[in-house]
């Protein structure tokens, strides 16, 4: 008996010298390394050549470390467009990332962080494409005969911080002082959303708080909401919209888009049945204040509160 004991005993001694030795080699010496600058250095180089031979455009990355032995994080990220204008610029972006189901061929995606950043969109006409159309194209090589990997992308949180988004049609005129959809400028952009699940034809999300300053003016304090979503329709609870002199807040919210074949034809085609929730508070100071106005909703049904 006592002969067994030992057996067992060793065997589990030899586990778990085999758990601590993988355990080093897998995660522990890596975040080592990359705590040396002369390899930190070297890892930026190499994936600023990389990167930029890929997309075809300058990139630069400034920093690159590896958090908690499962966290990337990317500093200095700078990336330019075709025209060699600044596409896109951050001081700080993360993605945590789950390490048990890298191990089924899963990549499970659980946090992300984009801190004082800076996208630029640009089109020269309406019909011709984005300056970030080339990205897109890069990252979408793939054969076709392969088998799409399995992503998983399941964010717990997504903290935007100090963000500035820019999306200019630059054939078409300017309006200065008026809110302008082929010209919108939006600043000190900070959100709090969370992404449960996201696929081709659903979406289940939460945006716990988003603000952003417009150049037109207008000002978003506060928006919030969470959303189940698919092809036919999207279900919405807790939507609270602050702006700097009207408040609005709604219960449920219910959209039918199975009349709607393009996003363009949700005002007139997709019905929205909606509880509001008290208090109501809209007055058009506010409209006054943020220089622009809002646009129709049609077919828009109220139900009174149970």
């Amino acid at each position: 008996m006592r002969k067994i004991n030992r057996k067992v005993i060793r065997g589990l001694k030899y586990i778990v010298v085999f758990l601590l030795i993988f355990f080093w080699i897998s995660y522990a010496l890596p975040s080592f390394l990359l705590r040396i600058p002369q390899v930190q250095t070297r890892l930026s180089e190499v994936a600023t050549h990389q990167l930029s031979n890929y997309l075809g455009v300058p990139v630069r990355v400034g920093h690159i470390d590896f958090e908690w032995f499962n966290r990337l994080v990317v500093e200095d990220l700078y990336v330019e467009d075709q025209q060699q204008r600044p596409l896109f610029e951050a001081n700080h972006v993360s993605a945590g990332i789950e390490v048990l189901p890298l191990l089924k061929g899963q990549l499970v995606f659980t946090s992300a962080r984009l801190f004082g950043f800076t996208l630029n969109l640009r089109r020269e006409t309406p019909k011709s494409p984005l300056n970030l159309q080339f990205v897109l194209d890069a990252f979408a090589r793939k054969d076709t005969l392969k088998p799409k990997p399995n992503i998983n992308l399941r964010f717990n949180s997504i903290h935007i911080r100090r963000g500035n988004f820019s999306y200019q049609i630059e054939s078409e005129p300017e309006t200065p002082g008026r809110f302008n959809a082929k010209h919108i400028d939006l600043r000190n952009l900070s959100a709090h959303i969370a992404l449960k699940a996201l696929a081709k034809d659903s979406l289940n999300a939460e945006i716990k708080k988003m603000s952003f300053e417009e150049a037109s003016g207008f000002t978003l304090q506060k928006l919030a909401f969470s959303v189940v979503a698919n092809r036919d329709s999207a279900q919405f609870q807790r939507f609270e919209l602050n702006l700097p002199h009207s408040t609005l807040k709604i219960s449920r919210a219910h959209m039918d888009q199975t009349q709607a074949s393009s996003p363009a034809e949700f005002l007139d085609n997709a019905p929205i049945t909606l509880r509001r929730r008290s208090p109501c508070r809209i007055y058009r100071r506010s409209y006054l204040h943020s220089k622009t106005s809002l646009t129709r909703l049609s077919s828009l049904r109220r139900q009174k509160e149970k």
